[in-house]
């Protein structure tokens, strides 16, 4: 009965999409009416009002001189606005697509949200417990070093991942050195890379300013005390070119903080967080919300990556950091 249920609901949705859509076509005030509606998001929530006043100027000029006439096709419609808000902003994390299916997936974490859900399904959370939340490997290498690699930051709310996190910190403790390697990281949730931050500082630190424009909201990021961990180690973090968001957070933060030696290539460059919005029923946004900004340069790393203090081949980082921890002893 529930799957019956399910069906008919999906079908009324599409049938509900084509007859909005003219069995799958826009037509000009279509059109007009998915820029206004866009439009009124980026000038109310991203994160820079200067940018976000040009892309919607940009948007209606194109509109207004008849650019998009021939785009009757929403999947093409979409793919060109979100290439003129890209080509404007430079904004990794933006992305607007057509995709009704989707945008059902939104609508319900919006509504598990209103009700107090964690936005985290069941079966998030069996996928986070099969990749041992984040922590891929943690080992004593020859010469007792450390090394763990990290290949997302699960959210330390979700399941047993602080729990898993601070097991695999403890491996740690006692050791000369320590590499945390974050190639390959498309990053995650602060609330992870907080908690490893909060082990290699010895009194809380200000670790960066998340600022909000929407509500105007600034809130100082401290890192805390972790009962039984204080690394005091040289730390050495490899980073490529995979290496994004939360994950080349870390990264720059223990870099301008000079708590940590950055190892690889230059990363993805970006660092903004994002909310997932629905657009006129049927397409939907990611819309950079939050930015972050240290408080040593005032900036972050959208756009322009985090550089390595060390330059190297992403499949060379992990010699070069064993070698420059031999000559150091």
């Amino acid at each position: 009965m529930k799957k019956h249920l399910v069906i008919l609901i999906l079908i009324s949705a599409l049938l509900s999409s084509c007859m909005k859509l003219g069995m799958g076509r826009l037509d000009r005030n279509d059109q007009k009416e998915i820029i206004n509606e866009l439009t009124t998001l980026l000038m109310s929530s991203y994160i820079f009002e200067d940018v976000a006043m040009e892309m919607s100027g940009q948007l209606k000029k194109q509109f207004k001189n008849g650019a998009y006439d021939s785009l009757t096709d929403p999947q093409d419609f979409a793919k060109a606005l979100e290439k003129e808000m890209v080509k404007i902003s430079h904004d990794s994390h933006l992305w607007f697509i057509f995709s009704p299916g989707y945008v059902q997936t939104i609508k319900k974490r919006i509504k598990d949200e209103e009700k107090g859900g964690a936005g985290v399904t069941p079966k998030d959370l069996r996928r986070y417990k099969e990749m041992n939340y984040g922590f891929a490997e943690t080992k004593i290498l020859e010469g007792n070093i450390g090394y763990m690699r990290i290949s997302s930051f699960v959210d330390t709310a979700f399941g047993a991942a602080k729990t898993v996190a601070l097991q695999n910190l403890k491996k740690l403790k006692g050791t000369q050195s320590i590499i945390i390697d974050l190639r390959a990281n498309r990053g995650g949730y602060a609330s992870m890379s907080d908690l490893i931050y909060s082990c290699f500082f010895p009194e809380p630190i200000l670790l960066n300013t998340i600022i909000c424009r929407k509500d105007k909201s600034q809130v100082k990021n401290y890192s805390y005390r972790v009962e039984g961990l204080n690394f005091k180690q040289d730390l050495y973090i490899l980073i490529d070119a995979e290496s994004y968001s939360a994950a080349e957070g870390f990264a720059y933060t223990m870099q301008k903080h000079g708590r940590a030696l950055l190892i690889g290539e230059k990363t993805a460059g970006g660092a903004h967080s994002s909310d997932r919005l629905v657009v006129w029923d049927y397409f939907a946004i990611q819309l950079p919300v939050i930015y972050t900004e240290h408080p040593i340069t005032k900036s972050d790393w959208e756009g322009t990556g985090v550089i390595p203090d060390i330059k190297a081949g992403k499949e060379k980082a992990m010699d070069i950091a064993l070698k420059l921890i031999s000559e150091n002893e």
